[in-house]
């Protein structure tokens, strides 16, 4: 089972605080608490561990700082460090007391690894062009040997005099003998062996790029296995452990893929992915910031043994790890990039604290068991931990948004404050997510004793400051936790929609005479003559349909919520187009939804207005509300009033007649004879745009004997009549 060191600590570089949920009545606490939400925070001279405890960091302190932008390798060599930079290749010598020199100045762009031989002679491996050069104390150099790659990755000497060099582009572990004659051991389809180490045996364990290897080389046979294939894309970094077992620090590939080759592209064209550019993933170069503010991806730690068994001990929140060395039988320490984060590890327990370099990367790390140095990059120095804490130091939280302007009330905390130690903290408010744009107010008046009452003034965003202080640096304050209540003002309820809909017409009952009424009844076919009886009659028969009236209920719907999470309640009113009398349907409703039944309302042209109050979740003087109106809507209960008149010659009629309503235009007609089928019917003036309409047209062919025609008509709510008229043709 894998640990990570702050589980999901990279979401909570996007979202690093939890607010109590409160309603608007009653105050919230901001708190955080806990790795993931402190990590998200700057941290100055403070050290974070993986439980979520902060506290004052160990003391760094400079060595030498060159004018190179980075050292990339060292070595030790008692009390002597050398130092390999770029962008020029030189190599710096410092000694305990901090002074150095320039040593010598190589052929090349940088010195990528340092190793110090048995008789404290200096090798220092070269790129781009893959040269070792031997460095006497003097500074006098020599060319060893020239391998056959661009990169010396590392340089290991071995027990019996000769070194050997893991070299990049391409990929492969060689050995050089004292008069700079060069076996290879092996070759790899990989681009770049990056690190190596050695077994109690003299055999070595490397890791590779951009496929993530983990290899085990015997050197007698001068064969390799892969041990394991990691996730990750490279394996930068590796530590012996003894026992057929290594440490293993990997990286992710923080480059996007390219997208695939466009129509008309050349396919051969370099790509920007894994497997298309000649540097290590994790080369010190200008650090890329993932596109739409994603987080990086995070680096790990495993440990593998020479069977396979392989467990992911650590999750950094760092895109890499860039430096690893062993501190005692169960402590490691790793440098990190890019923010300088440098973490003790203990492979047992699975425990970590972060401190931190004022740096960008940790680039690499030698040491003797009692100190350690760190080659940093951006600048090019060397640092080292002191054995002791820092004396004073920052944890800047990250910017809360309350979402409205915000009343502060007491801050608290979690932590300890042994004998000559103290904490304290300061608060800063603004209008603004950006502290430094000039408009917020300075931190407040330091709190102490763990609680008090914090001075800064309303605003939308927070930020607190905790300072730690320690007049022993044997000692030092520890916080957990950190809470701050605040009452955020009342923010009003946001209608977002309304609207108004009529139901659906509903069918009135047809009168007994329903000729009268255009009711149902079986018409006939043809020129009025009777359907054949038979046992598919019913086939043949249409119905003509009862009245409709349009449904005296009207339907509004309404989307609306309240941004402090309140329970809302509302009312309707409404009041005639042309009034301004609103008269109140409903009071004290809760759902979204409301049918009013205007069968007492008269007809008309109507606004509906809707309010949306917070009124249960806050006292009587805190609540706020809403209110938003329909646009017009016409409410019209009547039906039309509907007259026919038949004039019949030979074997034609001709029917005339008026359809009026008295508050919506009539927006159709159709006629049936005989009870059939119903058929269009266009006013005289060809378009329906009036209270009335008259309508004329002529039936033809009509056989002899009496007819019965039904005029319908329908206003433009849906309310339908119908009238219908009876003649002979003789």
């Amino acid at each position: 089972m894998t640990k990570s060191i702050w589980t999901m600590i990279i979401l909570a570089l996007a979202a690093a605080v939890w607010a109590l949920p409160a309603r608007a009545a009653s105050s919230a606490v901001w708190t955080q608490y806990g790795a993931e939400s402190f990590a998200a925070g700057a941290l100055e001279g403070v050290a974070l561990s993986d439980k979520g405890a902060l506290q004052l960091g160990l003391r760094s302190r400079q060595v030498f700082q060159t004018s190179e932008p980075y050292l990339w390798s060292l070595a030790l060599d008692g009390t002597t460090l050398y130092a390999g930079s770029g962008n020029k290749a030189m190599v710096f010598r410092a000694d305990a007391s901090g002074n150095f020199d320039e040593m010598a100045m190589l052929p090349g762009v940088g010195v990528s690894a340092l190793a110090v031989g048995s008789k404290g002679e200096l090798y220092a491996g070269v790129f781009p062009a893959g040269e070792v050069y031997r460095v006497d104390k003097r500074g006098k150099h020599e060319l060893l040997a020239e391998l056959p790659g661009r990169y010396v990755w590392a340089l290991i000497p071995d027990a019996r005099g000769n070194l050997l060099a893991a070299t990049g582009a391409p990929a492969g572990i060689h050995r050089i003998s004292p008069d700079g004659a060069v076996k290879t051991l092996m070759r790899s389809q990989e681009r770049h062996i990056l690190c190596m180490t050695l077994d109690e045996n003299g055999n070595i364990y490397a890791g590779s790029s951009p496929g993530g290897l983990v290899i085990y080389l015997d050197v007698k046979s001068e064969k390799f296995s892969v041990i394991y294939d990691l996730d990750e894309e490279e394996a930068y970094r590796i530590a012996s452990l003894g026992g057929g077992e290594v440490l293993v620090a990997a990286n992710r590939d923080q480059m996007p893929a390219a997208p695939p080759p466009q129509p008309g592209n050349n396919p051969n064209a370099p790509q920007s992915q894994a497997g298309g550019r000649d540097e290590p993933l994790s080369f010190p170069v200008p650090y890329f910031v993932p596109q739409g503010g994603a987080p990086p991806l995070p680096s790990a730690i495993y440990r593998v043994k020479l069977n396979g068994d392989v467990r992911r001990l650590f999750t950094l929140p760092d895109p890499t790890i860039l430096s690893l060395i062993k501190l005692d039988g169960t402590r490691f320490m790793a440098g990190t990039g890019n923010r300088g984060n440098v973490y003790i590890l203990d492979i047992e327990t699975r425990e970590s604290v972060m401190h931190q370099l004022p740096v960008k990367q940790a680039l690499a790390i030698a040491g003797d068991g009692k100190a350690q140095y760190f080659a940093t990059g951006n600048p090019g120095a060397v640092y080292t931990f002191e054995n002791a804490h820092n004396a004073t130091g920052t944890y800047t939280s990250p910017v809360n948004d309350t979402f409205a302007p915000s009343v502060w009330g007491r801050l608290w905390a979690s932590g300890d404050e042994p004998a000559r130690t103290r904490l304290e903290f300061s608060v800063r408010s603004g209008n603004t997510g950006e502290p430094a744009d000039g408009s917020w107010s300075d931190w407040s008046a330091p709190v102490k004793n763990l609680s008090g009452a914090v001075s800064s003034p309303p605003g939308r965003f927070v930020q607190y400051r905790a300072s730690f202080f320690a007049s022993d640096t044997a000692a030092t304050p520890v916080l957990r936790q950190v809470n701050l209540a605040y009452l955020a003002a009342n923010q009003p309820p946001r209608i977002n929609e309304l609207k108004v809909s009529q139901a659906p017409p509903r069918r009135q009952p047809p009168p007994q005479d329903s000729q009268d009424s255009g009711g149902a009844k079986p018409g006939r076919s043809g020129g009025g003559a009777a359907p054949p009886q038979n046992g598919n009659q019913q086939q043949q028969i249409n119905y003509t349909v009862g009245a409709l009236t349009a449904n005296q209920e009207v339907v509004f719907s309404w989307k609306a919520l309240d941004p402090d999470g309140d329970p809302l309640r509302f009312s309707l009113d409404f009041k005639p187009l042309d009034s301004g009398h609103w008269t109140q349907i409903e009071e004290k409703y809760f759902a979204s939804e409301f049918r009013w039944l205007t069968e007492s309302v008269p007809d008309g042209q109507y606004v509906v207005r809707l309010t949306a109050s917070d009124l249960p979740g806050n006292p009587a003087g805190r609540a706020r509300s809403a209110q938003k109106e329909t646009d017009p809507f016409l409410i019209d209960n009547s039906r039309p009033e509907v007259s026919a008149t038949a004039n019949a010659s030979g074997k034609t009629a001709v029917i005339t007649g008026k359809a009026s309503d008295r508050t919506s235009i009539i927006s159709g007609l159709e006629y049936s004879l005989n009870n059939l089928e119903w058929l269009m019917l266009l006013p005289e003036d060809g378009i329906f745009d009036s209270l009335s309409e008259t309508f004329r047209f002529e039936l033809t062919d009509l056989a002899t004997g009496s007819h019965s025609v039904i005029v319908r008509a329908r206003d433009f709510t849906g309310n339908t009549s119908s009238a219908a008229v009876n003649f002979r043709v003789k």
